[in-house]
């Protein structure tokens, strides 16, 4: 499988909104024990092998309006098929804090996924979106900004449950498939998995 993270390169916007995709990831990376560091077709990448087949967490490096044309390059080379393909990035329409699995669907107003969709020709890939709206979160055009500044401390904080929830979500998705994995974190507003819903660890 490839789980890929959304977000834009850079220190620049390493803490804003828009790159929860790509701390998804790390999270992902840290609980297997990688480092997603190495650069190949415009991506950070991170390997790992679990139960004898290989596996990838990506971050494209084309900023975000071209994410597409990175994981249409990796699908290639992995010989990935497209339902394989597992994409987590930040949802402006979800409360803060909260994680929502769909099993694919339309691309919605985020970039990334429109490039993705685009670039594919098809909708039909597991996603995981990361609510970021807030009671600060602005109406109408001035979202653009809003993505693209730092999240607050108190953000911060509402933010942990998701990060600490992503070995779950990793294991869930090698070990039970897609309907499972939806069934386990879509039901609760605090998205950490229960104790007894991990298999064995990556």
């Amino acid at each position: 499988m490839i789980f890929c993270g959304l977000g834009n390169p850079g220190p620049e916007y390493s803490a804003t909104r828009h790159n929860m995709g790509f701390r998804a990831v790390d999270a992902m990376a840290r609980e297997v024990k990688i480092a997603i560091e190495r650069e190949k077709d415009e991506a950070l990448y991170g390997r790992f092998v679990f139960k004898g087949e290989e596996h990838f967490l990506i971050k494209p490096l084309t900023f975000m309006n071209l994410s597409g044309r990175a994981v249409a390059k990796w699908l290639r080379r992995s010989s990935t098929p497209v339902e394989h393909l597992v994409v987590l990035y930040d949802d402006f329409d979800l409360s803060l804090g909260t994680l929502r699995i769909r099993r694919g669907g339309g691309a919605g107003t985020h970039n990334g996924m429109r490039s993705i969709v685009e670039t594919l020709g098809t909708e039909n890939f597991p996603r995981v979106r990361i609510g970021l709206k807030g009671p600060s979160s602005p109406e109408g055009s001035r979202w653009v900004d809003f993505v693209l500044s730092s999240l607050k401390e108190e953000e911060e904080k509402a933010l942990e449950p998701v990060w600490e929830a992503m070995p779950g979500l990793l294991r869930s998705f090698l070990t039970q498939g897609v309907e499972r994995t939806m069934n386990l974190f879509n039901k609760r507003r605090n998205p950490c998995p229960l104790p007894d819903e991990g298999a064995t660890n990556p």
